[in-house]
């Protein structure tokens, strides 16, 4: 993933499940920041995230966990 943020970027990768058959699911998983630009050229961390999906229109809500240093 890439996260484009006021001065700079954040950089990483991650993996997820989804739970449920629905047109509405939610889903899980992990996640690794691994390098940044700009003021988050040091950036780094590892955590979490959840969340719901409509899998109708692709409209989603996530919460993330975890830490984050740059």
């Amino acid at each position: 993933f890439t996260i484009y943020a006021k001065g700079g970027t954040i950089v990483g990768h991650g993996s997820g499940v989804l739970h449920g058959t629905g047109v509405t699911v939610s889903f899980g998983g992990t996640m690794t920041v691994i390098h940044g630009t700009g003021r988050y050229a040091h950036a780094h961390g590892h955590g979490g995230f959840y969340g719901v999906i409509n899998r109708k229109n692709y409209a989603a809500t996530v919460q993330t966990t975890g830490t984050l240093t740059y």
